[in-house]
């Protein structure tokens, strides 16, 4: 029987933020919520070891946007290699990015709010 216990979790960065609001920064949610297949998101590993590093933020290119978020491939050598490797399948939700390539310009929901009123 083979073992389906999964190799890495991933961090839920929206609530992550909410434990670190002064240290840690996300783009905003409609962002997060509207990266493209091509883009690069950043996401947080965590590894069910108790060595370094036992989180690790890497990049996953996106190739599929799905009802619940997007599924795409690692693309980063990560450092636990034997938990997981480059161009491995990865599906994750918007709450789990904490980072978006191309860069983009983030806006907070004040920011969004009175430009949609100036429009």
């Amino acid at each position: 029987m083979q073992d389906s216990t999964p190799g890495f979790a991933l961090i839920d960065a929206v609530e992550f933020q909410k434990q670190h609001p002064r240290t840690f920064e996300l783009p905003d949610e409609w962002n997060r919520q509207h990266i493209a297949v091509g883009e690069w998101a950043k996401l947080m590993f965590q590894f069910p070891v108790e060595r370094y590093p036992e989180v690790e933020r890497m990049w996953v290119r996106v190739t599929e946007v799905t009802s619940h978020g997007y599924k795409g491939v690692l693309d980063n050598n990560p450092a636990n290699i034997e938990f997981i490797a480059l161009d491995e399948p990865i599906t994750f939700e918007p709450r789990h990015v904490i980072s978006i390539l191309p860069p983009r310009i983030y806006f907070g929901p004040l920011t969004l709010e009175q430009n949609e009123h100036d429009t």
